[in-house]
C-alpha cells in the first residue's frame, strides 16, 4: 500500500469503513450514533459546557459532544486563546494575532524590521505565501517577516506569563521561529519598539518620502514661519490651509485611524479630517465652563478654593495618539498663547514617527519660546507607555488630551488609568471624538469617562462634565461630535 493510500485510509475511515472522499465521509458521520455532530458549528452552550469539563479526557468529551477527538482538541485550543485574549483585554481593534499585523487591507500600516521587505512583501505576496502554507501543511505565517508590532506583543505575552505552546499558536509561527524570538526576548536583546528604533526621523534626508512631498513641506514650513514672524502667531487652521492637499487617498488612511506613513497621507489628513476635529475642540472649549482663558493663563473657575490656578503654576500636556499635533496646537493657541512659559513639557505619543516629526515642526513654529527640550515625542503604542514618562512634581497640573482615539478601541483603559494614577497631583482630562456608533465607538468613549469615576482608579473628582453629543456642520452633511471634561486629583 502506498504512503498516499495509507494517509487516505487514516483520514477518511469510520468504524473500519474507508471512504474515498470527504463528502461521503461526512455523510457517514452525520448518520452515525456517536459522531453525528462532526463538522457542525459549535454553539455557545457547547462552548460553556466544554470549558466547564476540563477534568474530562478528550475521549470522554468526544463521546459527550458526539464529535471527533480532533475537533475537541481544536475547540479547546481556540477557547483557550479567546480566554487569554479577554484576560489581556484584547479586542478586534487591537493588535492580537499576526494576521492582523499583515492584514491584506491595511498592510502599509505596519513597519517591518527590515525595510527591504517593504518592496518584496506586498499584499499579493503575503496572500500567496499564506495560500502555499495552507496547501503544504505549513504554519499559516511561516516565511513572513517580523514586525515591530509582533515584537511588542511577544514581550507583553511573556511578561504576562504565557509559555511557548500558547505563543506559537498565538502568532501562527513555526517551532523554530517561536523559539528564536522567545530566546531573544528572554535574553533582553529584544526591546519594545518605542526604545528599539529611532524616534526622530529626518524627513528631508529620508528616501522613503517622495521628492514632491518634501518640496511641498519645505515650502509650507517656510510660509508658516513667515506668517508667525509677521502676525506673531499661527493657528491650527493656518497650518491646515497651508498643508492640506487632496490626493484622493481618503480610504487609504482608514477614516483617519491608520498611522500615517507618507507625506501624501499627512496632507490628505489635513484635507479630510482637520476641519472637523478643529470644530470638535472649539465646541468643547467654548461650551465648557471648567476651563477658559483669562489674562493669558489657565483658570479653573468652578470649585477651586482660590478660583484659579496661579500664573506661575507649571503645566504638563500629554497628547495621546497625537498624530500631527492638532489637539495640542488648538489647545496652546486658545489657552497659553501669551504665557507659554507655564509649560513644563509637552509629550506627544503616536505610532507614526512621521506624524510625530511633523507635529514637532508645527508646534515649534507656533510656540518658538517652548524650546526643543520641552517637547517630547514618543513613538509607541499608547498601551506601552510607562509611568516614568508621565511623572512630574505633584504641584504640576497634568493635562491629558484624547483626540479621536478613545472611540476606536485601541486603548487598554484599565492599564492606562493605572499608569496615570501613579502620578500624584491634579489631572485635567479633555476628550473629543466623532459621536457615532461606528464599531461601537460612542460606548467605548463613554466607558473611559465612567472608568475615571470608579473609586478603584483613585481619582478624586473635583469637577466633571458628562459626555455630550453635539452637531457639526460638515461640507455635505451634519455630523455628530462627542466630548467630556474631567478635573480630578490623585492624592
Amino acid at each position: 500500500m502506498t504512503k498516499d493510500k495509507k494517509k487516505l485510509n487514516s483520514r477518511y475511515s469510520l468504524e473500519g469503513i474507508t471512504f474515498e472522499n470527504q463528502e461521503s465521509y461526512r455523510k457517514a458521520l452525520a448518520g452515525s450514533q456517536n459522531k453525528y455532530n462532526a463538522y457542525k458549528m459549535w454553539t455557545s452552550e457547547e462552548d460553556n459546557l466544554l470549558l466547564s469539563s476540563e477534568n474530562k479526557s478528550v475521549k470522554e468529551l468526544a463521546s459527550i459532544f458526539k464529535r471527533r477527538s480532533g475537533a475537541i482538541r481544536s475547540r479547546q485550543r481556540k477557547l483557550e486563546i479567546k480566554s487569554r485574549q479577554e484576560e489581556l483585554n484584547i479586542n478586534n481593534d487591537n493588535i492580537n494575532t499576526l494576521p492582523t499585523y499583515f492584514d491584506i487591507l491595511s498592510y502599509s500600516s505596519f513597519t517591518m524590521i527590515n525595510k527591504s521587505y517593504q518592496l518584496l512583501y506586498d499584499r499579493k505576496r503575503i496572500e500567496l505565501l499564506r495560500k502555499n502554507n495552507e496547501r503544504y501543511g505549513r504554519t499559516f505565517n511561516s516565511g513572513l517577516p517580523i514586525t515591530y508590532e509582533e515584537n511588542d506583543k511577544l514581550l507583553e505575552l511573556i511578561n504576562n506569563g504565557f509559555k511557548f505552546k500558547f505563543i506559537k499558536r498565538f502568532f501562527l509561527r513555526s517551532d523554530s521561529a517561536t523559539n528564536d524570538r522567545m530566546a531573544e526576548a528572554l535574553s533582553g536583546s529584544l526591546k519594545l519598539s518605542n526604545t528599539s528604533i529611532k524616534k526622530n526621523i529626518n524627513i528631508f534626508q529620508d528616501s522613503n518620502f517622495s521628492k514632491e512631498g518634501k518640496r511641498r513641506l519645505q515650502e509650507n514650513l517656510a510660509e508658516l514661519e513667515k506668517k508667525k514672524r509677521v502676525e506673531g502667531y499661527i493657528t491650527a487652521n493656518d497650518i491646515r490651509t497651508q498643508c492640506m492637499v487632496r490626493h484622493q487617498i481618503g480610504e487609504q488612511i482608514e477614516r483617519g485611524r491608520k498611522p500615517l506613513s507618507t507625506l501624501e497621507e499627512c496632507e490628505q489628513y489635513w484635507w479630510s479630517f482637520s476641519k472637523f476635529i478643529s470644530q470638535q475642540w472649539e465646541h468643547t472649549f467654548k461650551e465648557q465652563e471648567i476651563i477658559k482663558r483669562l489674562n493669558g493663563s489657565i483658570n479653573i473657575i468652578t470649585s477651586l478654593p482660590n478660583g484659579e490656578i496661579p500664573a506661575n503654576k507649571s503645566i504638563q500636556i500629554i497628547d495621546y495618539g497625537s498624530g500631527q499635533g492638532l489637539a495640542s496646537l488648538i489647545f496652546l493657541h486658545k489657552f497659553l498663547r501669551n504665557n507659554i512659559s507655564q509649560i513644563l513639557d509637552i509629550t506627544l505619543i503616536d505610532k507614526s514617527s512621521l506624524a510625530l516629526s511633523l507635529a514637532k515642526k508645527f508646534l515649534g513654529i507656533q510656540n518658538s519660546e517652548l524650546g526643543i527640550k520641552n517637547l517630547r515625542t514618543i513613538y509607541a503604542d499608547v498601551n506601552n507607555i510607562s509611568t516614568e514618562l508621565l511623572e512630574t512634581k505633584s504641584e504640576t497640573l497634568k493635562i491629558h488630551l484624547f483626540s479621536n482615539i478613545l472611540d476606536i478601541g485601541v486603548i487598554n483603559q484599565d492599564k492606562l488609568l493605572n499608569e496615570i494614577n501613579k502620578t500624584k497631583g491634579k489631572h485635567l482630562f479633555f476628550a473629543a471624538s466623532q459621536g457615532s456608533d461606528y464599531k461601537n465607538g460612542s460606548k467605548i468613549f463613554k466607558d473611559f469617562y465612567n472608568n475615571l469615576l470608579l473609586p478603584k482608579y483613585k481619582f478624586k473628582i473635583i469637577q466633571n462634565s458628562v459626555p455630550k453629543d453635539f452637531p457639526i456642520q460638515a461640507s455635505e452633511k451634519v455630523m455628530n461630535g462627542i466630548f467630556f471634561v474631567v478635573y480630578a486629583e490623585v492624592q
